[in-house]
């Protein structure tokens, strides 16, 4: 499921260096609460929606992207869809507190 525009996590402690990446070469979309591997792809859902939501804006702040995230239902669980803008003009740095991750951008073939 993941591509350069497309990416999941099952929860929002390492968005940081997936939005850093995803941020300055196109945007994105980052799911909060799918679970890829191990096979077959699961909706997991993250337990507190709203805390999920402002993770993912604070991380985005944190790396200078302004990430939009809200909660929709999938079934009985909740996902957390995050919306990477495209930055342009600079790099997407990381802040000393490393939160953010090392600069990664991504590579296309």
């Amino acid at each position: 499921m993941e591509s350069d525009r497309l990416d999941s996590k099952t929860n929002a402690d390492d968005l940081g260096p997936t939005i850093a990446a995803m941020a300055m070469p196109i945007g994105g979309t980052i799911l909060v609460g799918i679970r890829e591997r191990p096979a077959p792809i699961t909706v997991t859902g993250v337990a507190q929606p709203a805390r999920t939501i402002d993770r993912a804006v604070e991380t985005g702040q944190k790396c200078g992207v302004s990430v939009e995230a809200e909660a929709v239902g999938v079934g009985e669980v909740a996902v957390v869809v995050c919306a990477v803008p495209q930055v342009t003009g600079r790099i997407v740095s990381t802040p000393d507190d490393g939160s953010c991750g090392e600069l990664a951008p991504r590579t296309f073939p």
